[in-house]
């Protein structure tokens, strides 16, 4: 285990076959286990369902919806907007 974290933006929607497509990639870079954690629960493509139930290497874990304090995002994000605030964009 690296201990490491990587996280990924998109600015438009993935679908189901790019997010399959993604663990895959994260799986064979990563090597044995792959803990995914999603920010809140989501419906999931049917795809993606059928790729985690076969993939015994990938766990995934739901943060709660509710609770951001538990969120690493959320300090990340609120770092940012005070960074930018009161700034205009050039």
């Amino acid at each position: 285990m690296t201990g490491l974290i990587y996280k990924l933006h998109y600015c438009e929607a993935i679908r189901g076959p790019q997010v399959v497509r993604i663990l895959r990639r994260l799986r064979f870079c990563f090597g044995r286990l792959l803990i995914v954690i999603w920010d809140q629960p989501q419906p999931i493509a049917r795809v993606v369902k059928e790729r985690l139930a076969t993939e015994r290497g990938i766990s995934v874990e739901w943060l709660p919806p509710y609770a951001p304090e538990l969120n690493p995002e959320g300090y990340c994000h609120s770092n940012v907007k005070e960074q930018i605030r009161n700034t205009t964009p050039e």
